[in-house]
């Protein structure tokens, strides 16, 4: 019996450092806080431009500071999972954590993802999403 209970603690116990590596992993991955925008914010704003994509669209507007800040709308026509919705928001904020596009200074960039996001695979979505041009 109690070695039973010893290969349980021992299970839980690399249970935990997973998890905790897990934890480690999503942190530096994530898109810093002050880096993403505020969606009610941008809707009182008139975008100055409005690019399509595939399956995506991307409005800009000037928001006169430093750096720049991103938001990602994944609507209910999408996936009616919530889980699925934010995957997808990850992965936009991936990709722009990656290629370092919150250093350009004063945008505020606004990406609309349409429910055709669901015909492509998902490595060819990450693979459009990265090559793709958000600012002008």
């Amino acid at each position: 019996m109690a070695s039973g209970g010893g290969l349980f603690l021992s299970s839980f116990s690399h249970l935990r450092f997973y998890c905790i590596l897990y934890i480690i992993d999503r942190t530096l991955s994530m898109l810093a806080k002050r880096y993403k925008l505020n969606i009610a914010e941008f809707i009182k704003k008139r975008p100055s431009f409005v690019k399509k994509g595939p399956f995506f669209a991307v409005k800009i507007a000037a928001n006169g500071l430093s750096y720049s800040r991103f938001g990602v709308v994944v609507g209910k026509k999408v996936d009616k999972r919530a889980t699925e919705r934010n995957k997808i928001k990850r992965m936009f904020y991936e990709a722009i954590r990656v290629r370092n596009l919150q250093n350009i200074e004063g945008r505020d960039i606004l990406i609309i993802v349409y429910p055709e996001i669901n015909q492509f695979a998902r490595e060819e979505v990450i693979k459009l999403v990265k090559e793709y041009e958000f600012v002008k």
